[in-house]
């Protein structure tokens, strides 16, 4: 994949855009605003804004009167004008697509000190035979014969559930265990490239953990049921996850 194909969208964090304040206080147009903001940033180069006038032109709303000045705050840094927060997305995004390219082409890349997540090839040479092979039935290939191999790159999001990867890394073992997944229990690929695209780092890791491996966790259990909807809602779990670390810190510890 190109650099233009990975860096062409950013995700947004429902729960934090529900939950912040700030944006409950907007009106509809300066919501719409924020939105093309967002996006002309992260289009940019060097994820910034040039300057007031360029905000001005973009959006189209004068953030210099008092009624568009809150919004205006968002972006106006003292290094220039940005969001900080989807700054943090792009400089992490961008340097998961760095490690992909480095990664090379044979069995994809490791992520973190006890392993990662297995990734294909992040910019292919182009091949002679661009289908992708059938994946024949169980028992259909014979004794002695090799199945067809998969080009895991060309699958669709439905396929990329159903196909797994060669091999759980340390990582996929380790959050796997919180749902009571045997170590040879495989991901498939979609799990594995949701996980490759957070890279958590290991603090967080050792947060969310600790609220999923906990006994209880209050009167109401809203832990996630299965790894996919964990990745797909990682920031939300982050929250309650820290949060519960600090009730019970308040407690005298967490009880396992």
């Amino acid at each position: 994949m190109s650099r233009e194909k990975s860096m062409s969208w950013f995700p947004l964090y429902v729960n934090d855009w529900l939950g912040s304040k700030a944006i409950r206080r907007m009106t509809n147009e300066q919501r719409g605003a924020y939105i093309t903001l967002l996006v002309w940033q992260w289009n940019s180069d060097d994820n910034r804004l040039d300057d007031i006038s360029e905000i001005r032109e973009l959006c189209g709303l004068d953030l210099r009167c008092d009624e568009h000045s809150k919004l205006l705050e968002k972006f106006e840094q003292p290094d220039g004008f940005y969001d900080a927060k989807l700054r943090e997305v792009w400089e992490k995004q961008s340097k998961s697509f760095t490690r992909m390219s480095e990664g090379g082409r044979k069995g994809g890349l490791k992520g973190g000190s006890k392993g990662g997540v297995k990734h294909p090839d992040p910019d292919p040479e182009p091949e002679p035979e661009p289908d992708i092979p059938p994946i024949p039935p169980q028992g259909e290939v014979g004794e002695g014969k090799k199945k067809p191999k998969l080009n895991k790159r060309r699958l669709s999001q439905t396929d990329k559930k159903r196909v797994k990867v060669d091999a759980n890394s340390d990582m996929m073992k380790r959050i796997g265990s919180w749902f009571g997944r045997s170590p040879d229990t495989l991901w498939n690929i979609y799990e594995s490239d949701a996980l490759l695209s957070l890279s958590p780092p290991e603090p967080e890791i050792q947060i969310v953990e600790t609220y999923y491996t906990a006994h209880r966790v209050g009167d109401k259990d809203y832990r996630r049921k299965n790894v996919e909807t964990l990745l797909n809602n990682w920031s939300g779990e982050l929250d309650r996850a820290t949060a519960f670390a600090g009730r019970n810190h308040k407690r005298g510890g967490v009880k396992i």
